[in-house]
């Protein structure tokens, strides 16, 4: 006699559908949320960046604009005013805790190179700013374009954070 395998007389098996894509598990929704958090405070950060550096771009395009002007006119007192105008409304506008209006001379200066930690303005083209009311005397226009590129160079190095710390260490 055959033996029969009664496992044999079972019917076929029948396979669940494989798991489809839709709807993702819990750890995917909350790997997705925590992606969009991220990319909205990215976002955020960048614009609030570009935001804080509206008044320097401005400032510098007003730099250049002087330096263009100063090209065409060759006034050099009224460029030297207007280049220490341009640093005076920066600082008053970006640290109104300094007391910047007050300052005048090496005091400015000196200023000006503590918000950046480094002496640009203690060179021969920043100390033409000192000279700015004294006597007339001709400066060459190479004097007046290394000034242009230090203010440049300063406007683009100024942190602003970094100011309102030395603003809180000066004695009033």
């Amino acid at each position: 006699m055959n033996p029969v395998d009664p496992l044999d007389q079972l019917p076929p098996l029948i396979l669940p559908d494989a798991p489809g894509w839709w709807p993702p598990a819990p750890g995917w929704w909350v790997l997705a949320a925590l992606v969009l958090i991220a990319i909205y405070l990215l976002c955020a950060a960048i614009y609030r960046r570009y935001r804080a550096n509206r008044l320097r771009r401005a400032a510098i395009d007003e730099a250049n604009a002087l330096i263009a002007r100063y090209h065409a006119e060759a006034n050099d007192q009224q460029t030297l005013r207007d280049y220490n105008a341009l640093l005076k409304r920066f600082c008053l506008q970006q640290f109104p805790a300094l007391q910047c209006a007050s300052l005048s001379g090496e005091r400015w200066l000196a200023q000006l190179d503590q918000l950046v930690n480094e002496t640009l303005f203690n060179s021969p083209a920043g100390r033409q700013l000192t000279s700015l009311y004294q006597d007339y005397q001709f400066r060459q226009p190479d004097d007046i374009r290394a000034l242009h590129s230090l203010v440049v160079r300063w406007l683009r190095k100024v942190d602003i954070g970094q100011a309102t710390a030395i603003a809180m260490d000066t004695p009033q």
